[in-house]
């Protein structure tokens, strides 16, 4: 797994996406988010509907990856 902050552009790093919006960013199989949200990959749930945090997602990856 490897990423990079340039890889998001300014404008969508400070937006909120749904997990496919996400995983297409990050080019990260539905799998891999699955265990990296067992891991605490910070996302909000509302109504089964998951949003991730651009920003907040790539700062946690440089933490945790």
């Amino acid at each position: 797994m490897s990423h990079s902050t340039t890889d998001f552009d300014k404008n969508s790093a400070d937006r909120w996406v749904s997990e496919p919006e996400l995983r297409q960013y990050l080019d990260y199989s539905e799998s891999t988010i699955r265990r990296l949200r067992k891991r605490g990959l910070p996302s909000i749930c509302s109504d089964r509907l998951r949003r991730y945090h651009v920003e907040t997602v790539i700062q946690w990856l440089s933490e945790h990856a």
